[in-house]
């Protein structure tokens, strides 16, 4: 469904067949275009879960599937100022300890592996400019990348990474639970904001006013 900021103008963009489901939508830089991942129990519910990238019309036309994964799980996508779609994937489900980015562009060709670990690497966010990303480690360590893979390095410790829309700095929920920003570079390290009473933080957005 896509809707104005208020509510008004809601509209069905997408709906898929029998029992799938839909996740991890992100706008095309130029507002036309929904990407988004689609998921659901392969060999009517006795497989494991997969799920595959799709983009379709923000009106709801011209829907395309991306990728073709029967035993591959494909979630958390973003779309960069450049148009190119970044995405984790991993085999089963989110339980496993494995998983990879690629990116790819948005007609679904020039698919990259962007990283080659043994561990989980989560959470991908396109820089302004679509040069570079940041994502996690292992679960705890917020790294940088190239945009082909290139240069990797790590900021802090931390998760739920998101850049500053000048590319400044970077927001990120640190070990201590608290919200942090930090350079690029891991310099100027910034407590921002007051421990939360209950729950936790999560799913950081930064967005220019």
């Amino acid at each position: 469904m896509t809707s104005r900021a208020d509510g008004s103008d809601v509209e069905l963009a997408y709906q898929p067949p029998g029992g799938a489901g839909l996740s991890d939508a992100a706008w095309s830089p130029d507002g036309r275009w929904i990407a988004f991942t689609r998921h659901w129990w392969s060999k009517r519910g006795r497989g494991p879960f997969v799920s595959d990238v799709y983009v379709v019309r923000r009106s709801g036309n011209h829907l395309s599937r991306l990728t073709r994964t029967p035993r591959r799980w494909e979630v958390e996508l973003d779309w960069s100022s450049e148009n190119r779609l970044v995405f984790r994937s991993q085999h089963g489900t989110w339980l496993k300890k494995r998983s990879e980015l690629f990116t790819m562009r948005p007609d679904g060709l020039g698919l990259h592996q962007l990283t080659h670990n043994t561990v989980r690497d989560s959470e991908p966010n396109w820089a302004p400019g679509g040069r570079r990303l940041v994502f996690v480690h292992r679960n705890k360590e917020i790294w940088l990348i190239g945009l082909w893979g290139k240069g990797a390095t790590m900021v802090a410790q931390g998760r739920d990474p998101t850049w500053a829309p000048d590319g400044s700095r970077i927001a990120y929920v640190g070990v201590d639970g608290l919200i942090h920003t930090i350079k690029p570079a891991g310099a100027g390290d910034v407590v921002v904001g007051s421990p939360v009473t209950e729950g936790f933080i999560s799913q950081l957005d930064w967005r220019p006013r």
